[in-house]
């Protein structure tokens, strides 16, 4: 079933654009419709008729006595105008993709990205950008693959993945999400395309094009977790997080806990206050009170290197003290 959404916009032309763009989109769970009668859409929301407005600060007054505030969406001129507002001059892509993580949050609309609640989200992130010296989010899937399945998936902006695996795949997770899209009933077999398993833990194949990681928008990846939910036997997904992730506050809004790493002062402490600062702005004080930080680790392989491969194929991850001190960075998990 289509959900309504009312458009009421000041910018000439732009409420035609933005309704024929949502018309084209056939999976936008909303069907769009302009009125400039702002009489008849607050009778649409009084009868019960429309789920969400879409207006401008010129125009939100003669709305609010009647709908109410969280179902109202502001399009603003300029940017970071907060929690429910969307810049108007972006990406249609990136504006439908805020319009579907601000409907999730209405009561009634929550089942617009179906989530299955029993499988567990755990996303790393590394605010200043060097994710990859540790790829935390490895060792963490290498860990819980002890005694549950595991889905690892790497969105940094590079990864050295290919040599952990130590073989080549022929498609990545541009090709999964391609072929998801199409169908969404094939998404264990594309799984099983794009990646490597060891036991438990299944290895997707980091994004080779940095333009595709840069190109897949909000809905995209969203919907991704989602179906990998509800349509595989996966117990945990594990998401190794980067700035470059178009959608990374949302991502991280899925998250049932996001890990970071310790700030050792200094400029790091400042990225750490800036992203959280960042949430706060989004309305996600939410996802602050789900991060856990943790102190890199120093594991070294049979080589007796600290790489990533070390780090892979090293029992110190299950046994010995780095273990114990994964165990205790998981408890709740």
């Amino acid at each position: 079933m289509k959900h309504i959404i009312m458009i009421n916009v000041s910018i000439k032309g732009y409420g035609d654009s933005l309704t024929e763009y949502m018309s084209q989109r056939k999976d936008f769970p909303f069907e769009a419709r302009q009125m400039s009668d702002a009489e008849e859409i607050c009778r649409y929301f009084d009868k019960g008729l429309a789920d969400l407005l879409i207006t401008d600060r010129k125009n939100l007054r003669k709305f609010e006595k009647v709908v109410e505030p969280e179902r109202i969406i502001i399009l603003d001129e300029e940017e970071n105008g907060g929690a429910n507002s969307i810049y108007a001059y972006q990406d249609c892509d990136r504006i439908l993709a805020k319009i579907m993580r601000i409907a999730t949050e209405v009561e009634d609309l929550g089942d617009l990205i179906v989530r299955n609640r029993a499988v567990k989200v755990l996303g790393v992130f590394d605010p200043t950008g060097s994710g990859s010296r540790n790829m935390m989010g490895l060792v963490l899937s290498r860990y819980i693959a002890k005694k549950k399945s595991v889905i690892y998936l790497n969105l940094l902006s590079f990864s050295v993945l290919d040599d952990v695996m130590g073989s080549r795949i022929s498609g990545d997770m541009a090709d999964l999400i391609m072929k998801v899209k199409s169908s969404d009933s094939e998404i264990i077999s594309a799984i099983g395309e794009c990646s490597v398993t060891e036991g438990s833990l299944t290895v997707m194949a980091p994004l080779r094009n940095y333009k595709d990681l840069t190109g897949m928008d909000e809905a995209e990846w969203m919907n991704l977790v989602s179906l990998i939910e509800r349509k595989t036997a996966f117990e945990y997904i594990v998401l190794e997080l980067s700035a470059s992730v178009r959608g990374l506050l949302e991502l991280m809004n899925m998250c049932d806990r996001v890990f970071f790493p310790e700030p050792d002062g200094g400029l790091e402490s400042r990225s750490h206050d800036a992203l959280f600062d960042n949430l706060r702005r989004n309305g996600m004080e939410d996802i602050v009170n789900r991060v856990r930080k943790y102190r890199e680790l120093r594991i070294s392989g049979e080589s007796g290197s600290a790489d990533c491969t070390g780090m892979y194929n090293s029992d110190k991850i299950i046994y010995g003290r780095t273990g114990e001190y994964i165990s205790e960075l998981l408890e709740g998990c």
